[in-house]
């Protein structure tokens, strides 16, 4: 199974158009097209699914999003400035496009903690133990209630659903840049029944309370018709489509 969840804070001033608009993207590796005038777009507040087989294209659109892969050719738009050449993960990160890996990003001979200065620098400095132990045991707690991990902990000694609790927690720890879009890939396929339930609960009301929407990308209709409180526009593309969730009731 492959997939993401991609989620975007409204933006200041309550504006819900247009967050990310892709527009015939396309990528190929050698001989492999991964990507075919890839159309898609995301606005603030709401909630989207994207469906799709093993091999859709759907991380590597995400991968341009977030800066780690450049498109071959098309146009990518966000918050209503398209992106610009060069562009990687550092520009990305300064319009506020986070990601959590579904192949974990992590150091597995490094604690909790000391993996959050390695992914947000600017937490850096005098007293930097104590402020990444309190912030990434705060994300924690905010997203997976009762989760048992200690910021002291080495990766190593995690289960991987634990690495993957760590992973996505991790992906918003504030750090002084905004959180506009944050991809989560795969982010049930580590995870148990409980701690599923409880990310999708926090991102539901994350939605209610901060204007947060998510898109969810799985080659499983079930999970993200479960999951995903929006499913709209459906639409085939590159072998994946996005559809509608309000049309289960979500």
């Amino acid at each position: 199974m492959t997939g993401a969840m991609v989620g975007i804070a409204a933006p200041s001033g309550g504006d819900v158009g247009d967050l990310v608009t892709f527009s015939g993207v396309n990528k190929t590796y050698g001989s492999s097209r991964a990507l075919a005038s890839a159309d898609l777009s995301l606005r603030g507040g709401e909630i989207l699914g994207l469906v799709g087989h093993n091999g859709a294209g759907k991380t590597t659109l995400m991968r341009i999003l977030t800066g780690i892969t450049a498109a071959d050719s098309g146009s990518v738009i966000v918050g209503g400035q398209a992106i610009q050449h060069p562009y990687g993960t550092p520009t990305a990160r300064q319009w506020g496009i986070r990601m959590a890996f579904q192949e974990l990003s992590l150091c597995p001979t490094l604690r909790v903690f000391e993996n959050t200065v390695v992914g947000h620098p600017a937490l850096g400095g005098v007293g930097w133990r104590g402020r990444c132990r309190r912030l990434i045991t705060e994300q924690l707690d905010r997203v997976f209630p009762g989760h048992g991990i200690s910021a002291g902990s080495v990766i190593s000694e995690l289960s991987l659903a634990q690495r993957q609790m760590v992973e996505i927690a991790e992906a918003i720890v504030p750090d002084g840049l905004p959180i506009r879009v944050l991809v989560l890939d795969e982010p049930t396929s580590a995870l148990g029944g409980e701690p599923a339930r409880q990310l999708f609960d926090f991102l539901r009301e994350a939605q209610r309370s901060e204007g947060l929407s998510y898109r969810h990308i799985t080659s499983v209709r079930g999970d993200s018709g479960e999951h995903g409180p929006r499913r709209s526009d459906a639409r085939w593309n590159s072998g994946w489509y996005s559809v509608d969730a309000r049309r289960f009731g979500l």
